[in-house]
């Protein structure tokens, strides 16, 4: 069931804020009152910031305030940084101000396990709606929202904004997703992450993130949630448009136990969750690496189908080896490595010398050397072949770096790039790092490649398994109607 206007503008309210008031803010460096304030401030969010703490205290050079009553313009958002058993007089305080959205740092709620935390909990929520507010968290770090230049937590740092939205029940996993992820290129347009999920839980932000324009794909890292079978018919209607990569924390016995103090979730069976996500059409991975790698692909590579790779290696010398491990790994991730056509075998032994080369699929062309021109000929000549659907290319960035000129080096890169949009297929770049080595220098490489369209991979393993659910996203899942069936016997979580 679609959102209507005034429940979305709820949620537009939530990552587009005009104002954000940070309660407990302080000048003392050692408190989270001033990380947030310093993130938003140094950030330079297009807002208004206001801090609020009980002296009024100035932060940065910006007017501290007692109350929020006292900020002489609107608050949309308030961040709380108080102690939980504070909280309530904010919220009607929140209330009489007009405030939109609360987003609650503070824990000490049912994460703890206690009655009281159960029943702190339960007022605020009770609270917060009645007063009209929207609750994120409690026991969170926040939003993201790259676009009004609002940071992460106390990062402090923007990204570029894109196509990819990512919850998640833990705010220290949101940081690194999205750490992790905009290292390796992914465009974030808004994260959140939502600890308890009192009010506001994963299935609300699916429904907004389903309708939202700017959102293509859609990751999370979920321990629980509230009312599985909402969550199903959300998620359901959900992967019909739009890929959702889940990453499920507590699939084990001992992490099971982590959740509860984590944030309050109750445990299912690994099996549990693994078929329902299969039944709405979600895509399961299995870590953060996962997660930031599929999104990744989502994005460089589009709506790609294909089953049929070619796999080229020694591109820059020292691909026997990579050439067996990379066939193993793209086979086990579902691909097929088809023969090459006689035409393409021909072209290829135009260019390639017989000595030290392989020139079967995965391709070792280590007898090119570091002859660019025939580099790229080997490339054309695979790419032309009407049984390839992508190519997979070993580009080890490290030993190029060190071995070529700075001028071929960059000829190399931009010659890709241009290849790539020439083709018409993908093209993916596995490039692990080596001795020879710096991140400096090989992260600005990459950063340069993912923004010619050209994901980049650190392992053969890793890209394949990307790639792969990319193709089966679009080619099993996408705009066909999964049928739900029953509903598990056992609920993912506890109800409620």
């Amino acid at each position: 069931m679609a959102l209507s206007h005034e429940q979305f503008a709820q949620f537009e309210g939530i990552f587009y804020p005009r104002s954000v008031a940070v309660v407990g803010a302080t000048a003392d460096r050692r408190k989270i009152g001033y990380g947030y304030m310093y993130s938003i401030y140094s950030a330079n969010y297009q807002g208004k910031l206001y801090p609020v703490n009980p002296r009024a205290e100035p932060v940065l050079g910006l007017p501290g305030y007692a109350s929020l009553k006292d900020i002489p313009g609107p608050v949309d958002h308030v961040i709380v940084c108080i102690p939980a058993s504070n909280v309530i007089a904010l919220l009607k305080e929140c209330g009489t101000k007009g405030v939109k959205s609360v987003q609650f740092f503070t824990a000490g709620f049912r994460e703890l396990g206690t009655e009281e935390g159960w029943r702190l909990e339960g007022e605020v929520v009770k609270e917060a709606r009645s007063n009209g507010l929207r609750l994120i968290g409690p026991n969170c770090i926040g939003v993201y929202s790259p676009e009004i230049r609002l940071p992460y937590g106390v990062t402090g740092f923007v990204g570029e904004v894109g196509p990819v939205a990512v919850i998640s029940q833990s705010g220290g996993h949101a940081d690194s997703i999205l750490e992790l992820g905009l290292r390796m290129g992914v465009r974030f347009n808004k994260i959140v992450s939502y600890g308890n999920g009192s009010d506001l839980d994963s299935t609300d932000y699916l429904e907004y993130l389903a309708q939202d324009p700017r959102t293509q794909y859609v990751g999370a890292y979920m321990e629980g949630v509230n009312d599985s079978r909402r969550f199903m018919q959300v998620a359901r209607g959900l992967t019909r448009e739009k890929p959702f990569v889940v990453w499920k924390g507590g699939l084990t016995e001992a992490g099971a136990r982590q959740t509860n103090s984590h944030t309050g979730s109750l445990a299912s069976p690994a099996g549990v969750w693994a078929g329902a996500l299969r039944q709405v059409g979600a895509l399961q991975v299995m870590s953060m690496e996962d997660l930031d790698d599929t999104l990744l692909a989502f994005q460089q590579v589009g709506r790609f189908t294909g089953t049929r790779l070619a796999v080229v290696t020694g591109m820059t010398g020292g691909g026997g080896g990579q050439s067996v491990s990379s066939a193993d790994a793209c086979s086990r991730a579902g691909f097929s490595l088809p023969a090459l056509a006689p035409s393409t075998y021909a072209k290829l032994t135009e260019v390639v010398p017989p000595v030290g080369s392989i020139l079967r699929n995965p391709l070792d062309i280590s007898g090119v050397g570091w002859n660019l021109d025939n580099i790229l000929g080997c490339l054309e000549a695979i790419a032309s072949d009407p049984a390839v659907d992508m190519l997979m290319v070993h580009h080890r960035i490290y030993r190029s770096h060190s071995f070529m000129s700075h001028e071929a080096f960059r000829s190399m890169n931009s010659s890709l790039a241009s290849f790539r949009q020439r083709i018409g297929k993908p093209l993916v770049l596995v490039s692990n790092a080596g001795v020879l080595d710096t991140d400096v220098q090989r992260l600005a490489v990459e950063e340069e490649l993912v923004a010619d369209g050209l994901p980049v991979f650190p392992t053969f393993e890793r890209a394949a398994n990307a790639v792969g659910r990319v193709s089966h996203y679009w080619r099993d899942i996408h705009g066909r109607s999964i049928e739900m069936g029953q509903t598990p016997s056992s609920p993912l979580v506890g109800e409620g």
